[in-house]
């Protein structure tokens, strides 16, 4: 019988994970689901428990009892076959760091007193009947410690909710999420403590599949489906689920060289609103210009690291340059990159300014193809409005939608933006700053020529969602793009997404980081190194590993290239394409003189304000941009004409 026992006791033991579901074996999948997204999101395992008969509660504490254990969730259709006590005495961690619990009521055991017990009556029952598929509004109370950025928000939910939570008079926890619609609103997720217990119980929220016109609400309802899962896998987690180093973001402009006034673009006033609002503006420097720039601007590059820097957009900035192959070949696209690099190399030496090795595609995302060449000649990322290359699919993974940023695509990084020239939605913002993730914003030139102080509004929303935002430029941001979790003092993982990063270490001890990219060895790696130093890894089958030990408060940058043919000093950088030349000539008149007129300028803010791609590319054909000049040229002298009669 003790072989009996020791065996069963060892095969709980077995399920021991970060995060641990417990049910009674009905098969409620929608529950694994949710939690092993939110599982995944935080690079916490989790593992299935099954509580079918009161006997099992035994072997299942002893589970709970692991030290690798962060958080327990638990359907309430098992919580008959569970002994509280034990349970709860098998969350007490030394040091009083204990597991929290939730609860995941479904409102199929109506009438059980199963959540009456385990609340100690501050939850008297969870009511069905609740209509079903319908759209929800889920209230995020406000000044809530486990919302973050959330606390006031209001989630939209398409689906079906379990249950309504009924709540003691007196109860004396917090209601972290309203469900309100229908002319209903009741508790859906709530917390409490219980003796030294921290307790939470959800209603299970069933999410209707809802297609969405451009994807524009799949972030913020992909969100809403698991929201209470994150929030509390967060919660319990801290520093031992993944985490950003710090919350970053930037504003691009697209397109404008270093002159005194590019169109609606004054440099020194956006300086003023800078250093008023707090954010960094990134150009988009087409390399084209790379021996254009004024003495004038450049010192006020040079003078504000801090809020001024430069990114590659494009090189010619020839229509849709890094399109479709059947237009624009993958030889002339690889020229095309190795030229931008060497004529902004040159760039750099002319004008004493770095650059950040981070391509903006001028219209829309290239090729996958396109992606390979990037990662072989050592660009660190590319920064779009969708991070999924043309012509290609994304992956049907709902992190995908979570996460801005992915190396799902030639195992390069790809980072998603968004334009600030149409309406944005605060809940976006405020999802986007709670999950983390890099707020990336891009605009033109016009979008500045009425007020220069346009981008200040959304600064200021970012800052106050966020007050600790690192606004920075782009190249910095992703150097500081991966994922940190705590494996033990002194010991944190790292999930990098980019070649060149900086680890840094904000205790006052030693700290080992054990980083690991994903890799897929095409090109082969011609060097990794940490502060210039080259350094050895392990290569596993689609990612390498190493260590990077970083003393107390030091940073250490980390920086892997790849093998190519490109000999900077040697590459053609003169400008032989006379359609590209006569394109940028008229593009330079477009936006910096004709855009200054009330006519020209409705016409070049159109296609950028509906960020209509296609009128965008027609916009820049050098025949419509001689017809448009023509069109406001001609208005201009019929309206010269029209006063100079009306004067006599």
């Amino acid at each position: 019988m003790k072989a009996v026992t020791a065996i069963l006791m060892f095969s709980w033991a077995c399920y021991a994970a970060p995060v641990m579901l417990v049910g009674e074996g009905s098969g409620n999948e929608l529950v694994e689901q949710q939690v092993r997204l939110a599982a995944r999101f935080y690079g916490l395992d989790s593992q299935y428990v099954k509580v079918s008969q009161p006997a099992d509660s035994h072997y299942a504490t002893e589970a709970l009892k692991q030290e690798d254990t962060v958080a327990v969730i638990v359907e309430a259709a098992a919580l008959p076959n569970l002994d509280r006590v034990d349970v709860l005495s098998a969350l007490h961690r030394s040091g009083g760091a204990n597991v929290p619990l939730m609860i995941v009521e479904s409102g199929a055991q109506e009438g059980s007193t199963a959540i009456a017990n385990w609340s100690r009556g501050l939850i008297a029952n969870c009511k069905s009947g609740v209509r079903s598929f319908e759209r929800w509004q889920l209230g995020v109370t406000r000044n809530n410690i486990i919302a973050l950025q959330l606390a006031g928000v209001t989630l939209p939910f398409h689906g079906r909710i379990s249950c309504a939570l009924e709540l003691a008079t007196d109860f004396s926890g917090n209601v972290l999420m309203n469900a309100a619609g229908n002319g209903e609103r009741f508790p859906a997720f709530v917390d409490f403590v219980s003796g030294r217990s921290h307790i939470f119980v959800v209603t299970q929220m069933v999410p209707q599949p809802v297609e969405t016109a451009f994807g524009e609400d799949k972030l913020v309802r992909t969100f809403a489906n698991v929201a209470p899962f994150m929030f509390f896998l967060r919660h319990a987690a801290g520093d031992r689920g993944w985490h950003m180093p710090d919350q970053h973001a930037n504003l691009t402009v697209d397109d404008p060289w270093l002159i005194a006034q590019y169109g609606g673009l004054d440099y020194q006033a956006l300086l003023r609103e800078m250093e008023t609002h707090r954010f960094h503006t990134t150009i988009g420097f087409i390399p084209w210009n790379f021996d254009r720039s004024k003495a004038d601007v450049v010192s006020v590059f040079r003078e504000h690291p801090d809020y001024f820097s430069i990114s590659i957009h494009g090189n010619n900035h020839d229509h849709r340059e890094f399109g479709s192959y059947s237009k624009h070949s993958l030889i002339d696209q690889t020229f095309n990159l190795k030229q931008a690099l060497a004529r902004m190399a040159r760039f750099s030496q002319l004008t004493g300014i770095r650059y950040d090795p981070v391509m903006v595609f001028p219209h829309a995302v290239a090729p996958v193809g396109t992606f390979r060449v990037l990662k072989a000649y050592n660009y660190w990322a590319t920064a779009n409005s969708e991070n999924t290359p043309l012509g290609s699919s994304a992956p049907d993974d709902p992190l995908f939608i979570l996460r801005p940023q992915t190396l799902a695509f030639s195992n390069f990084l790809s980072v998603k933006r968004r334009s600030a020239e149409v309406s944005l939605s605060s809940t976006r913002l405020a999802v986007s700053a709670y999950l983390e993730n890099p707020l990336l914003f891009y605009v033109h030139q016009q979008f500045f020529r009425r007020n220069i102080r346009a981008f200040n509004q959304i600064a200021d929303c970012v800052n106050r969602l966020a007050p600790n935002t690192q606004w920075r430029s782009l190249g910095n941001i992703v150097q500081h793009l991966y994922l940190l979790r705590l494996r033990k003092r002194g010991q944190y993982d790292v999930l990098t997404f980019s070649p060149n990063f900086y680890l840094t270490n904000p205790e006052n001890y030693d700290v080992v980081f054990h980083v690991r990219k994903s890799e897929d060895f095409s090109p082969p790696i011609r060097l990794l190194a940490v502060d210039n130093k080259a350094i050895s890894y392990q290569a596993l089958k689609d990612e390498i590993v190493f260590d990077v030990s970083v003393a107390s408060r030091q940073t250490r940058q980390v920086d892997i290239t790849y093998v190519n043919d490109l000999n900077i000093a040697q590459a053609d950088i003169s400008r032989t394409n006379i359609t590209a030349n006569i394109l940028r000539r008229l593009s330079d008149f477009r936006d910096i003189t004709l855009s200054r007129s009330n006519v020209g300028g409705r016409i070049t803010t159109m296609y950028s304000k509906y960020d209509l791609n296609i009128l965008e590319s027609y916009a820049e054909h050098p025949a419509v941009l001689i017809f448009i000049s023509g069109a406001v040229g001609a208005l201009g002298i019929a309206r010269y004409r029209k006063k100079r009669r009306l004067a006599r």
